[in-house]
């Protein structure tokens, strides 16, 4: 298509964006389970680029779906780990969360990259990916702490709630920080909250 003269610069993008989202479901079928999620989670990425390349907003709007699929996955499937041979942050369920929250970060990127063309509906949709990603991370943080106490057996009953308290002090204090330097007056509440939490 980029070779035959005449042919619209959009046949390429479509074609490379249709290999590889089967590329990914091919790789998420074959190998199942987690894979499933990491190929939702790129699929969205590519998916949403493509629309903003194109100024597609049902492109984008299909995208969202995924994002929110991806979601459903993390929050339902994909956080249960077996206990026997767990290792803290270097399992399979911390790289998908990973793998996920990174989707996450690059759809609200693409959405302030591409903030001119968005159409009304979508005008907070970047604060939502944010807020996502920062849900996930402080859950697959907290999920890999209770495991942790968990598989080595340690004293759960004091221990854990110490440290899931220091956890999420500090990820509150991180996350009002970064919302100061950005003056981002929702995010400085969800950080206050969740230091009160």
């Amino acid at each position: 298509a980029i070779k035959r003269s005449g042919t619209p610069p959009h046949v390429a993008l479509y074609s490379i964006g249709i290999s590889l989202i089967f590329l990914t479901v091919a790789a998420a079928v074959q190998l199942g389970g987690s894979w499933l999620t990491v190929g939702w989670a790129a699929q969205a990425v590519v998916l949403l680029s493509i629309g903003f390349v194109l100024s597609l907003s049902r492109l984008r709007a299909f995208s969202l779906g995924l994002f929110t699929l991806v979601a459903l996955r993390l929050a339902v499937f994909d956080s249960q780990i077996d206990l026997d041979g767990f290792a803290l942050f270097t399992n399979g369920r911390f790289a998908t969360f990973v793998f996920g929250i990174s989707s996450f970060y690059l759809g609200a990127y693409l959405y302030w990259k591409y903030r001119e063309q968005i159409e009304e509906w979508e005008s907070n949709i970047s604060l939502v990916l944010i807020g996502a990603a920062n849900a996930f991370t402080l859950w697959a943080f907290t999920a890999e702490a209770i495991t942790y106490f968990n598989a080595f057996q340690l004293n759960v009953a004091v221990d854990l709630p110490l440290a899931l308290t220091s956890l999420w002090g500090i990820y509150g204090f991180g996350i009002v920080a970064v919302a100061l330097r950005l003056r981002s007056e929702i995010f400085q509440k969800a950080g206050l909250a969740l230091i009160t939490i």
